[in-house]
């Protein structure tokens, strides 16, 4: 039976007998999970703990809810541009709210614009 690699770190396991059993363990030192070791009385059965992962969630869900926080993430410059950009402004226009402490004028009018249709596609869905 091959052994998956390292579910923590990726590196390629160890297995062997240790007094009347087997273990099977991540072999990296630098792994955070290290010691990861299972064991079973069998080579057999601590191979197959070993390879036992849960299952993990479809895809369609895991990227629903990365998308639900991105979505979270924009709403408020989808707000800033919903109210504090006109129609005269370029895409290209730095945006520079009426204040001295604006630590961030980097932004452009079209990366608030951005935010602001990615925002109404998603509530469209």
């Amino acid at each position: 039976m091959n052994l998956l690699p390292c579910p923590f770190c990726g590196t390629a396991p160890i297995s062997e007998p240790v007094d009347s059993s087997w273990v099977v363990g991540c072999t990296n030192e630098n792994c955070h999970a290290s010691p990861v070791v299972v064991a079973g009385r069998t080579e057999e059965i601590a191979k197959t703990r070993w390879n036992g992962r849960a299952p993990g969630l479809p895809l369609e869900v895991v990227l629903s809810e990365e998308n639900d926080r991105l979505i979270t993430a924009i709403k408020p410059f989808a707000e800033v541009a919903r109210h504090d950009i006109g129609e005269d402004e370029a895409d290209s226009d730095l945006y520079r709210p009426m204040t001295n402490h604006n630590k961030a004028p980097h932004l452009t009018v079209g990366d608030f614009r951005r935010a602001l249709d990615a925002i109404a596609k998603a509530e469209t869905k």
